[in-house]
This record gives C-alpha cells, structure tokens and sequence, in this order.
C-alpha cells in the first residue's frame, strides 16, 4: 500500500521544515529554542518575524493597546457627557477593529497548524470583539433617551447582538476555514423542513424539565442569597408587547446565541478537549456572558444578584450543550432554548398583573 500523493513518509525530512531524518538529532529552529525559550511565550510573542498575517497581527496589538484604555476612561473617568460620547465612539471603533484583527490574524496563524484539531480564532476573542462592536451600534438608541426595558428596543437590541455574531463568525470562523457553516450550524443547511421541525421539537419538548429544576434551583438560591438578578427582557402584562417579548426572548435571541456559543464556542471547545469539556466550557461561557451587565444598589447586591444569575443558568446551559452534542443539531437546541425562553416570558406576562 503506498502513501497518499500529499503525505510526507515519517522518515523524510520536511524540506521546508528544517528537520532531520529520523536517528539524527533534531537542531533548534532559532535562537530562542537553543537557550531552552519557549517559542510561544516572551518577547516572541510580539514578535513579527515568522507571522502568517504580520499586518493583521500589528493592527490587532496597537488596537487593543491604545483602544482599550480610551474605551475604559469613557467609563470610569469623569468628562463631560460629549467628551464621555467622544471617547465612546473613538474606543469602541479602534478596539473593535484591533479585536477583528486579532480574530483574523490568530485564525491564519493556526490555520495550517495540522496537528490542532480545530484551527480558528478563541471564542473568547471573537466574543471580546463584539462587545465594542455592540455598543457602537446601539449607540444611536441610548442618545434618542429610548427605554431599554421597552420590548421594541429589546428586540432591535437583539437583532444588532445577531447580526454582529453572525458577522464576525462568517468573517473570522468561516471566512478563515476554521469551520464550515454545515459545522456551525449542523443540521441546517439542506436538511428537510420536515427533519428540521422534528428537531425543535424535541427540543422543545426537552425544555419542560429544565424548566423545573431551573426553577427549583432559582427558588433555593434566591433563599439563600436574598436576592434575585433583574430579567433580561422586562415583558408586558398584555397587548402586542407579550408578542414583541416573545418574537426577541423566544425566537431571535435563542436563534442567534446558539448559533453563537453551541455552534461556534462549543464545537470549537469539543474539538480542542472533547465532547464533554466543550460542553461545561459552552455552559460556564453562556451562564457567565449572560450576568455581564447586571447591576444593584450596591457592590454586594449586584454581586449576589449575579452569582444567583450565574448558578440559576448552569441547568440550561448544560441541557444546551448535550442535546447539541448528542443530536449533532442546531434546531435541537434552537428548540430548547426558544421553549425555555417562551415559558419564561409568558409566566411573568401571568405574573405581571398580580405584581402591580
């Protein structure tokens, strides 16, 4: 049996490598490895000799180094509300484009590194990236004094949040090879319609005992801290906001977070430490991105709000990633989640008259 036309026989050297032959030792590549450095830490690692995409590589440097603390001092210093604005816009669109570039230059660097078993950029950095990103583009909504609890904004919110993923995993992810979108989004792309509603079925289905014990959960904790983090979408006792609520909370959002954190953050996790630690790390990332922006009347009332939060989403985060995993489906856990979600919203609509 001979060898495939591309492989290189294991006692060959590489000719571009730099190897020996098999029984030779192997000399250092560089000067770096003669003194026993490693190669990925140190001074190498701003370093741009030997980069596959040394440009993207210095842009997303400079543009997380000098877009960082203008973004921060938006925040935390004390300007006037048009410099704050100044400041908002110049540090969401130099980091925002140095993240980018990190994205890409990270994705290219890794891309014919074969012995990764998945060569794209962190989710965590593609993640870092949309934040900026984000709060550029809704920009406009906080200057027009729109209510964030109103469910119109919610719901162009979460069209923005969408479009964003969507961008930066087509661009970074797809656009770089690391993933294919069958890979993103398993079961999507040239399945049947028929198959395709099968699966959120399921899915669907699969929401009611995560419903539970998320609940019973919810109310253990709630007893134990003394408080209970805000909602992410305040939802209407009537009218067209419940469906407004329900269209951003049940159908959008649970659409684009999967295709985000199962579809991208999880396979990409999976493939890099297995299955099973793909999932966890998916859940802790989702639970974790989900109590960002929570907030109290003080230090300790958001940071318990928060930890209930965290802790509360842990069985959805779970119950997420599995059926993603076990069904190798995108609609599975587009179900789960947009019933999660839906049961959530309709119960405090139920709720909402009693409360008021």
């Amino acid at each position: 049996m001979t060898d495939p036309p591309d492989a290189t026989h294991p006692s060959d050297p590489d000719p571009g490598s730099g190897s020996a032959p098999r029984g030779f030792p192997e000399q250092p590549r560089d000067q770096d490895e003669a003194v026993g450095r490693p190669d990925r830490l140190g001074l190498r690692t701003f370093s741009l000799e030997g980069r596959r995409a040394p440009g993207l590589y210095l842009v997303g440097w400079l543009g997380t180094v000098l877009g960082l603390p203008i973004f921060l001092a938006a925040f935390l210093s004390g300007v006037a509300p048009s410099g704050r604005l100044v400041l908002i816009v110049i540090g969401s669109v130099v980091l925002g484009l140095g993240l980018i570039a990190a994205s890409g230059a990270q994705a290219l660097e890794r891309r014919d590194r074969a012995e990764l078993p998945y060569r794209g950029p962190s989710p965590f950095l593609v993640f870092a990236a949309s934040i900026p990103l984000t709060i550029l583009i809704a920009l406009p909504l906080a200057l027009s004094g729109a209510d964030a609890n109103d469910p119109w904004v919610a719901l162009i919110s979460v069209l923005m949040t969408a479009a964003i993923w969507l961008g930066l995993i087509a661009v970074t992810v797809v656009g770089s090879g690391a993933l294919s979108w069958q890979e993103v989004a398993p079961g999507v792309r040239g399945a049947p319609v028929g198959w395709i509603a099968r699966e959120i079925l399921v899915g669907a289905v699969s929401a009611v005992p995560v419903v539970f014990a998320t609940a019973i959960l919810a109310s253990f904790l709630v007893g134990i801290f003394g408080t209970a983090p805000e909602p992410p979408i305040t939802v209407p006792s009537q009218g067209l906001g419940i469906v407004v609520a329900l269209i951003a909370a049940a159908v959008i959002a649970p659409i684009s977070e999967e295709l985000f954190y199962r579809g991208y953050a999880t396979t990409a996790w999976a493939r890099s430490y297995g299955v099973r630690r793909g999932i966890v790390q998916g859940a802790l990332f989702f639970a974790f991105v989900h109590v960002l922006t929570l907030s109290g009347v003080d230090f300790s009332t958001a940071a318990r709000a928060a930890l209930v939060g965290f802790i509360g989403r842990i069985p959805i985060a779970l119950a997420l990633g599995w059926i993603f995993e076990q069904r190798h489906s995108l609609p599975a856990s587009i179900g789960l989640h947009a019933a999660f979600n839906g049961i959530l919203v309709l119960v405090a609509a139920l709720v909402a008259p009693r409360a008021g």
